[in-house]
């Protein structure tokens, strides 16, 4: 990541983190914790690892399709490290990288195959999640109408809308240079992806079977949130989850912050308002309730990633090339 955007993304992040922090009543986002459901918090933190086996799964579904046969568990092994490095990195594709860099390593003559098979992942696993942000819009079309009808902070949402054009504009001003050098590469990689995708993504039963699991991913990862709220006694259902959680996800994959920090906390307080979601303590408000989620669902997949980084790191593999097999024909 080029030094400006990282300084721009973690300049964003800190002023939504400072201005969340004067808007926060501390003591009684405290309360929500203290109240918390001890027991049914940690089930969920145990059980969250069972997502990234779905996602070894997938990956090893798309290896497959591309003639590479490697062991599940080094797929398994190299999916959660990459979790790792998702989380605790800036950014959200160094767990991509590390991903190519452990197929290149594990079947060095199909290399060109595994990064197709990585791509397709990140590809669908982004098609499905925008399908259901988008069944989430036809389903409620929030936050806009809403805050029209109701007149709910219509001078907060300008003030924030004049912001987010701000800082675009600043970062195109900043990146103009770099953009124009990079133009060309750019275009370039867009082409040669899409070239692997044409190829390589056909309508099968194999494509039927990923796709169902990225949607099943997102749906249990969707779940484990709705799980993570009532343990903080949230009054909301499942399907408010739904409205709110593809949205969530999608906005923060924007390049405007580190990892999504400040920028998930206010648009997840601007859907508690919308939905009138409330519980948690007397005292706690949707403001408070809502970061209090958002903090927990952090922590949730931070406490998930580390164990996959310190297999990786503390028992570096050995001697799994040898199982690995490419196409004779790559």
């Amino acid at each position: 990541m080029p030094r400006v955007q990282l300084v721009l993304r973690v300049s964003v992040s800190v002023l939504l983190v400072a201005w969340l922090a004067t808007k926060l009543d501390w003591p009684a986002l405290g309360q929500v914790f203290a109240a918390a459901d001890g027991r049914l918090l940690g089930a969920v933190m145990l059980a969250s690892p069972l997502l990234v086996l779905m996602l070894a799964w997938r990956l090893q579904l798309l290896l497959r399709t591309q003639g590479v046969t490697v062991p599940f568990v080094a797929v398994w092994r190299m999916t959660w490290a990459g979790q790792f490095f998702n989380t605790f990195l800036p950014g959200t594709t160094g767990g991509d990288v590390f991903k190519l860099y452990q197929i290149g390593r594990l079947a060095p003559q199909a290399r060109a195959e595994g990064a197709a098979a990585v791509v397709l992942d990140r590809l669908i696993a982004l098609l499905a999640l925008g399908a259901l942000a988008l069944g989430a819009f036809v389903a409620e079309p929030a936050p806009g109408l809403q805050l029209l009808r109701q007149g709910v902070a219509i001078n907060r949402t300008a003030a924030l809308a004049a912001t987010g054009l701000l800082i675009v504009g600043l970062t195109i001003f900043l990146l103009r240079r770099q953009l124009r050098g990079r133009a060309a590469r750019i275009l370039a990689t867009v082409g040669e992806v899409a070239t692997v995708a044409r190829r390589s993504l056909r309508l099968n039963g194999v494509t039927a079977a990923v796709s169902a699991l990225a949607l099943a991913t997102h749906l249990a990862n969707f779940f484990a949130v709705f799980l993570l709220a009532r343990a903080l006694h949230i009054d909301i259902t499942f399907p408010q989850t739904l409205l709110m959680m593809p949205v969530v996800l999608l906005v923060i994959m924007l390049p405007l912050t580190i990892n999504g920090h400040g920028l998930r906390e206010v648009v997840m307080i601007g859907y508690f308002e919308l939905m009138h979601i409330g519980g948690g303590p007397a005292l706690a408000s949707g403001r408070q309730i809502a970061v209090a989620l958002s903090l927990v669902f952090v922590a949730n997949d931070l406490c998930c990633a580390l164990p996959g980084g310190l297999w990786q790191l503390l028992a570096p593999s050995r001697g799994v090339a040898s199982a690995a097999s490419a196409p004779a024909s790559a």
